[in-house]
């Protein structure tokens, strides 16, 4: 699927991040989807190509499984967060409906956006399309954590400074 001209590219801050390997956007996992994000700003809007998946992550024979697209629609909101209200986060609802189906032998794009920023917490939504009509969608709920929930849950000693400005004081 293509993006529009206007779309540009968004920088992945996590490369240098400890022992990163985000299954959906660590550039080198093996197994992973690899995406790239791209801003719109005439849409306010995250997007990311996404390429065939491949019958590996088919659930029926052709179809992309469930879980996968709920994975990628989360992805494609955290991304949402981090550019548009310079956060990062986590997830802490997420609500998906399946409105048909994704084909594993086809691009996909993602789009999410944010519907409600905040300090605490960013509700965001995001949808999936394929050959131009929504498929999948979703909302969610998303806590923007402090340096030191943000450590311990990864089990840092202290968080790399960079990261310092997206999380909450």
């Amino acid at each position: 699927m293509s993006i529009p001209e206007e779309a540009r590219e968004i920088e992945n801050i996590f490369l240098d991040f400890p022992n990163y390997s985000c299954f959906v956007c660590a550039p080198n996992h093996p197994d992973g989807f690899r995406l790239k994000f791209y801003h719109v700003p005439e849409e306010n809007a995250v997007l990311a190509p996404i390429p065939a998946a491949g019958p590996d992550r088919a659930g029926f024979p052709g179809v992309m499984h469930g879980g996968f697209q709920a994975m990628l629609l989360d992805e494609i909101m955290c991304w949402a967060a981090l550019h548009l209200e310079k956060k990062i986060v986590f997830t802490g609802k997420l609500s998906v409906r399946l409105t048909g189906t994704l084909p594993v032998d086809a691009p996909l794009l993602a789009r999410g956006w944010i519907e409600k920023g905040g300090a605490r917490l960013v509700r965001a939504a995001a949808t999936i399309e394929a050959d131009g009509q929504v498929k999948a969608k979703a909302e969610g709920g998303l806590f923007v954590p402090t340096a030191g929930e943000f450590a311990k849950v990864l089990r840092l000693g202290r968080v790399p400074e960079k990261y310092l400005p997206y999380l909450r004081s």
